[in-house]
């Protein structure tokens, strides 16, 4: 999937979340596929307050009414080493480090349950031979909910700092700037990601650490010390 749209380049969440998997789905179907594993993402929703969500609930819906048996993963933010891909940790790495100061939109107390990319790895090799995986959909988040103003400082101190400077703005300065600018890629942030980002992203449930074994690895700075290696 993809986390921004850019609608002039064609690059939407109709046509990368519900339209690519709407495809995808078709394919596996006529090719008698049995088995089919899905990406979705923490939130997704009928009712969501992005079309981000809104999306993603539909290909959601895809899967689950494809006839085959599935199993559909929610994660939260995912962190681990990109090793040259995107990963929010690395994005956020690269203006904390260069940055005097690291924005912050609103209070920072939202919150997200980063969990490790090499655990979401595991809950999805773990699931295709596993029938109590069949037909359910897994929230994958991490060990423990920390606000976004605790994420940036656990990354700053990756990196090095004793403390990481941020400068607040408040939503209402910031949304209808966004909505002006956001469609172009200098902007770093659109009005659907400044919704995403004030609803929070906490996981309901962790069921899959039970059905999986796995115990999530913790977000500390000494598991982003990836972040030395890439800066």
């Amino acid at each position: 999937g993809i986390i921004r749209e850019y609608p002039s380049s064609n690059i939407t969440f109709e046509k990368l979340h519900f339209e690519a998997t709407q495809n995808v789905v078709r394919a596996a179907v006529d090719a008698g596929v049995k088995r089919f594993i899905f990406m979705s993402a923490n939130g997704a929703a009928q009712d969501g307050v992005s079309a981000y969500q809104t999306t993603k609930w539909r290909a959601e819906e895809e899967v689950r009414n494809s006839g085959v048996d599935w199993t559909i993963f929610r994660p939260s933010v995912i962190f681990g080493d990109p090793e040259g891909l995107m990963e929010f940790t690395s994005e956020m790495a690269g203006v904390i480090g260069k940055a005097p100061v690291m924005p912050v939109f609103g209070d920072g107390l939202y919150k997200l349950d980063p969990v490790d990319v090499k655990d979401v790895a595991e809950c999805f090799a773990g699931s295709l031979d596993n029938r109590e995986a069949i037909g359910k959909v897994f929230h994958l988040g991490g060990s423990n909910p920390i606000t976004f103003y605790e994420i940036i400082q656990i990354i700053g101190k990756a990196l090095g700092a004793r403390k990481t400077k941020t400068v607040n703005i408040p939503f209402g300065i910031i949304k209808p700037v966004a909505h002006l600018l956001g469609r172009f890629s200098f902007f770093p942030v659109t009005s659907d990601q400044l919704a995403l980002l004030r609803q929070g992203n906490v996981c309901p449930e962790l069921g899959y650490r039970e059905v999986f074994n796995i115990d999530p690895k913790p977000f500390t700075y000494q598991n982003l010390g990836y972040l030395k290696k890439h800066s």
